[in-house]
């Protein structure tokens, strides 16, 4: 029914809830039926936040009744009144969940009612039931998608509290190509104005954020028109009136459409005359769509505020150039300069703007007047950009010592830091006079100094510089922490040979210092260095002086299985099992190593089986989907399994480079090559990519008759497996694949052999 009556019972009743439960415990269908006629009597109370309760009408609830009151409803149609009008009852006093069950039962009988689904979305996001609240939302959309406060709510819960944009834009999709949306329905423009945020902040295109906002800028101009209520005009607006239209006007600014962005920010000063930022866009859309007259005197009257920012002052300029009064300028940033001496950002301009007037001195002097007289941290950054223009290498190291060293400093100069790093001559500069000094004058590297060189170093791909300072550093002032940095950027640049022997000179230095964290560091060093066997000894040694710890049983258990030492490796690790097995952790780690060293010593059926313990206890694990998916396409077996579980791991971690090569390896050995490649390659383009994933990149190529392509990849396998003390057991099968290469070269006439 969609005819209403302005009667109010609550004139003849203490409250609609006695209505209701006298009515309910009656049974008199037309009692019911008057409570339903009459939506806006008492259907609970008014509560604050329309997302959370809005009383929306109960029509629908009748869909199919006939307009006179003669008939008699059905059973069903009569249950389906009396499950929601209960329901009602109980959440005006609270008791939600029973409230829950009552709609629950109302929407087995009407699936596809709004009311009740709108109804149950509230109730499910007032018991802690999220998903199911969105779940019920989006279909109460779905039967009426003009709903513009389930629709708020719905994208609300769904972008800032889940954080699933897809499952956002999914919604926009649906409400926005729904048949039965009108054009002008409030609920279409608030619609466009999540999926112009959704554009604008997330996807940063702000010229689809356009299209949204300036069709939300034009409904909202007609809405008298078209009848959008001040409650749902506050909706589409997000409860920030002003701050809306400055969201709507800067992205049609940057979409290039001054004149609808003019009108957004002329609605948004309607709402906030003294709006901080508005004025100075106004002026520059005046500006942009040629109106220079008006842009200057919106800009007048905004600068008569004292703003804060340079901003405005940068717009001033450019409005006096283009009037042919670029004169002006400076003496006019002198004087706002004079009159707001606390606005830091417009003292940085004016020495800008000394400096691009020639007057150098008179920029750096202002800035260090400010340093001196402020003591602003902020400072320093245009500073140092000053001393990066003019290239003025001593003073950048002192004044970058100086910034670091207060609080907050690295943040405020950091764009500085970029800045130099990106310059690579200037930034060498930089570096080779702090060696100087650490050498000659040392007293002049403070330790914030020698940090922020020791950044630019690293940063700017300088690493023997960053070497050279530690030796120094070290050499003048010998301690345990100065060690570990030498031995920290030694690991970091890949130089674990002298990382390894690093930590060998410090515990010869410093006998305390050979404890279990030193000695597990030492063992880590050089087994990165390929040096097995001796890694084995530190390993053990930092077993003999802590014996229970876990992480040093696992790198025991590593290097027995790399030294091919396979029977005292599975002894190892069955150890484990028995002596910590019920810990997660250690069953998964040890079983795991297990299979690995069966996998060597070509027990392929023990390899299998620890695994697959392991899936049966985590079938959700990443890493166990992966080791045993590929075990199984190394063996050319279940590849369809196979697949399924290193995709799944791979969904887990997509960059992970030994998944993408279980994957390419799997799509090898299915036939599907092109397929395997995308994935080998990916792999492959890891700086930490094994021989193993060079030697599948190869055979990729190989089959696909990228033969030189395929001689570099087994080329940088050969030289990875060639590393290790032992080499690692791939070496001989790798150039067995490159002699067979080169012999098949050498018997073509044109030196280049074909398919096999």
């Amino acid at each position: 029914m969609k005819g209403r009556v302005f009667f109010d019972l609550r004139r003849w009743f203490p409250t609609m809830d006695v209505v209701r439960r006298m009515l309910v415990g009656l049974g008199r269908w037309t009692g019911l039926l008057v409570v339903a006629i009459w939506p806006g009597v008492g259907f609970g109370r008014q509560e604050p936040a329309a997302e959370r309760a809005v009383v929306g009408p109960v029509e629908s609830l009748l869909e199919g009744i006939p307009e006179s009151l003669t008939p008699r409803p059905t059973d069903s149609q009569r249950e389906l009144i009396e499950l929601f009008t209960e329901a009602r009852s109980l959440e005006d006093r609270r008791r939600l969940r029973e409230a829950a069950d009552l709609l629950r039962r109302a929407e087995r009988l009407a699936p596809d009612n709004p009311e009740v689904l709108r109804r149950l979305c509230r109730l499910s996001f007032g018991l802690g039931q999220v998903e199911e609240a969105v779940r019920y939302g989006e279909r109460a959309l779905e039967a009426d998608p003009t709903d513009s406060a389930t629709l708020g709510m719905v994208l609300a819960i769904r972008l800032e509290r889940q954080q699933d944009r897809a499952a956002a834009q999914a919604v926009l999709k649906r409400v926005l190509e729904h048949p039965d949306l009108p054009k002008d329905s409030p609920a279409r423009l608030v619609a466009l104005r999540f999926l112009g945020d959704l554009e604008y902040e997330i996807e940063g295109r702000p010229e689809r954020a356009a299209d949204a906002y300036e069709a939300i800028v034009a409904g909202l101009d007609e809405r008298r028109a078209v009848g959008i209520s001040e409650r749902e005009a506050r909706r589409i607006l997000r409860g920030g009136e002003a701050n809306s239209y400055l969201r709507f006007g800067e992205a049609l600014m940057k979409a290039g459409r001054y004149d609808r962005a003019l009108v957004a920010f002329q609605r948004g000063l309607a709402y906030e005359p003294d709006h901080a930022q508005i004025p100075r866009l106004l002026a520059e859309a005046q500006f942009r769509s040629g109106d220079q007259t008006a842009a200057l005197e919106t800009l007048e009257a905004y600068l008569r505020r004292q703003p804060q920012g340079r901003e405005p002052y940068e717009l001033l300029g450019q409005l006096l150039k283009a009037a042919g009064r670029g004169a002006e300028f400076l003496p006019r940033l002198e004087e706002a300069a004079r009159n707001d001496p606390k606005n830091l950002s417009l003292q940085f301009l004016l020495a800008d703007a000394y400096r691009e007037a020639g007057r150098a001195a008179e920029a750096e002097g202002l800035l260090k007047r400010l340093l001196e007289t402020e003591g602003d941290v902020q400072i320093y950054g245009p500073l140092l950009a000053s001393l990066i223009r003019d290239r003025r290498v001593p003073e950048l190291v002192t004044v970058l010592g100086q910034a670091v060293g207060k609080p907050g400093g690295l943040e405020v100069v950091e764009p500085q830091i970029r800045a130099l790093i990106g310059d690579r001559e200037l930034a060498a500069a930089v570096l080779d006079q702090g060696i100087a000094w650490l050498k000659e004058e040392p007293q002049r590297v403070s330790d914030p100094t020698r940090r922020v060189l020791a950044l630019i170093a690293s940063q700017s791909g300088q690493g023997d510089k960053l070497i050279e300072m530690d030796r120094i550093a070290l050499e003048r002032n010998p301690s345990v922490e100065r060690y570990r940095e030498l031995f920290t950027d030694l690991n970091a640049l890949g130089r674990h040979g002298e990382a390894a022997q690093t930590l060998e000179e410090l515990i010869e230095r410093y006998p305390s210092e050979r404890n279990p964290i030193v000695l597990y560091a030492l063992a880590r060093s050089r087994l990165l260095a390929g040096e097995v066997e001796r890694a084995l000894e530190a390993a053990q040694e930092a077993e003999r002086i802590e014996p229970g710890e876990r992480e040093i049983q696992f790198l025991i258990g590593y290097l027995l299985g790399r030294l091919g030492r396979s029977e005292q490796a599975i002894e190892h690790y069955q150890r484990l099992l028995e002596s910590q097995g019920s810990d997660a952790d250690v069953e998964m780690r040890a079983r795991a190593g297990l299979s690995t060293v069966y996998t060597q010593a070509g027990d392929m059926e023990k390899a299998e089986n620890e695994l697959e313990i392991l899936l049966e206890k985590y079938p959700d694990d990443a890493g166990v989907n992966n080791d045993l998916g590929y075990l199984y396409a190394d063996q050319g077996k279940h590849l369809d399994r196979a697949e399924a579980m290193i995709r799944k791991a791979l969904a887990q971690d997509p960059e992970n480079s030994s998944f993408l090569d279980s994957l390419g390896w799997v799509l090898y050995k299915r036939g599907q090559t092109t397929a395997a490649l995308d994935y080998l390659e990916r792999a492959a383009r890891n700086p930490n990519a094994s021989a193993t994933i060079h030697d599948h990149l190869g055979d990729a190529y190989y089959r696909l008759k990228r033969y030189d392509e395929a001689d570099r990849a087994w080329a940088r396998a050969e030289e990875l497996a060639g590393r290790s003390k032992p080499p690692e057991p791939l070496l001989e099968s790798v150039r067995a694949k490159r002699q067979a290469l080169q012999a098949l070269r050498d018997a073509e006439p044109d030196g280049r052999p074909h398919d096999p």
